[in-house]
């Protein structure tokens, strides 16, 4: 499960950097947010193991879970940023 989410966070910083589209920041913002979600989702609610997806409820802050939240939380900023700059312009009518 860890694999795919870095694989897919992976492949689409890679297509931000090379093309700066909509597409390609809404992808990273949804990538960021899932990851930002589920760190602080499983840090405050103990969810049961069900399908593939283990039992993760740990209910303390350690360092590299508040940098991993950090560094997540921030991405997804900037992914939502990126979203905004790349937003169609509109015209205006001048009267």
């Amino acid at each position: 499960m860890f694999y795919l989410e870095s694989a897919a966070a992976v492949l689409t910083a890679l297509w931000v950097l090379f093309r700066e589209s909509r597409a390609s920041f809404a992808l990273a913002l949804v990538v960021a947010l899932s990851a930002f979600v589920a760190v602080v989702l499983y840090r405050y609610v103990d969810i049961p193991a069900f399908g593939p997806f283990p039992a993760m409820y740990e209910p303390v802050w350690f360092f590299e879970k508040s940098l991993s939240a950090v560094a997540e939380g921030v991405g997804a900023l900037l992914a939502a940023v990126g979203l905004v700059r790349t937003a169609p312009k509109r015209r205006s009518v001048s009267r």
